[in-house]
């Protein structure tokens, strides 16, 4: 795991049990495995189902899949060497606190020289929510935050 993106994790953890407030992240991972890229999406689970419209926080987020896709659909938009992709959701699980989704990458598999990402997750709903976007290909970790005044980026290989 990338350091930076380490002390960040620890740092938010930390600073959340000491300072008592909350600090709204996601986490987004690009990897490949067995020929096939795969991103894994962490969020907050409250402020998930809000942005959705869901107002019962004890709700099976299985039973919210349709909303779900649809939502990260609507503020993800992914290019693995300017080819659009689109994600399959293979997964979706919760913790009391965090949504995780697992996708695959639908786009010809190849070597990887440039990702573009376009990312507003939670960005309406949450004013200080940042989401970090973390990618390993050639053997090189590479972190980016984006937020509402950085919402794409684009990563060379």
């Amino acid at each position: 795991m990338n350091l930076k993106v380490l002390f960040v994790l620890i740092g938010c953890v930390w600073g959340q049990q000491v300072l008592g407030h909350e600090l709204n992240f996601g986490l987004f991972e690009l990897y490949e495995k067995q020929n096939s890229f795969y991103m894994e999406i962490r969020l907050d689970k409250v402020n998930t189902l809000k942005a959705i419209g869901i107002d019962d926080y004890s709700q099976n987020i299985q039973s919210l899949q349709c909303e779900l896709t649809e939502y990260l659909n609507e503020n993800i938009e992914l290019q693995i060497n300017k080819m659009k992709t689109w994600l399959k959701y293979t997964e979706i699980s919760s913790t009391e606190d965090v949504v995780v989704i697992l996708a695959k990458v639908i786009v010809p598999h190849q070597p990887v020289s440039e990702i573009q990402i376009r990312n507003t997750i939670l960005l309406s709903e949450v004013d200080t929510q940042t989401n970090i976007i973390k990618t390993y290909f050639h053997e090189r970790n590479r972190s980016f935050r984006l937020n509402a005044n950085r919402t794409s980026t684009l990563i060379k290989y």
